[in-house]
């Protein structure tokens, strides 16, 4: 999805990293497949920026392969940059970080505030006046209602639905297809219809 969206907007893509590039099937992909290490002794910074190509299916806490992956490129001088799909409808009023990453037929309303090494994920909507926490992902189809607040490394799973001026605290988990109704502290997994706690 990543490469798609870099050759729709024009991007130039030089390399892909893999923590193993044997497995990678070279079929699936248009250039060099290359170890974080080798990509980093091959190309200097000035040379190239970076594009996440981490989703998850869990939140994203301190020790996340996306926090180690961004420690590792930042912490040598790496750009991280994101993109937004030529398909996708992003409000002018709203805020999106440069390394964010908002995905085919995705729309953001006006006020919303997409934080760093965010995903917005195909078809998902986000309505007015809306935060996005740093690292949080927002899965396929999600709709996410007015005045809702996401904390920092956060899933949102595909199709669940989020009311007006929730509250989700950071590193929460909320299941594929819940409706959450109410807000939902740091750490806590729901799931459901309407959403409740699960271990």
């Amino acid at each position: 999805m990543v490469s798609s969206a870099l050759r729709a907007l024009g991007q130039n893509i030089v390399a892909y990293t893999c923590l193993d590039p044997s497995v990678e099937d070279v079929r699936l992909v248009r250039g060099e497949v290359l170890t974080d290490d080798s990509l980093v002794a091959k190309y200097s910074p000035d040379q190239i920026n970076i594009v996440l190509g981490l989703g998850s299916v869990t939140p994203n806490l301190d020790d996340s392969l996306l926090r180690r992956v961004v420690g590792y490129y930042t912490g040598r001088g790496y750009q991280i940059v994101g993109f937004v799909h030529p398909f996708a409808w992003v409000a002018s009023e709203s805020y999106i970080h440069p390394s964010a990453q908002i995905n085919a037929g995705a729309v953001i309303q006006p006020g919303t505030k997409i934080d760093p090494f965010v995903i917005v994920n195909t078809k998902a909507s986000i309505d007015h006046d809306c935060h996005i926490g740093e690292g949080s992902h927002v899965a396929p189809g999600v709709t996410i209602s007015g005045n809702v607040k996401i904390g920092k490394g956060c899933h949102l799973g595909t199709g669940c639905t989020v009311i007006q001026g929730i509250k989700i605290g950071d590193g929460a988990m909320i299941a594929a297809g819940a409706v959450l109704t109410r807000d939902v502290p740091n750490g806590v997994w729901v799931k459901g219809v309407p959403a409740k706690p699960f271990k």
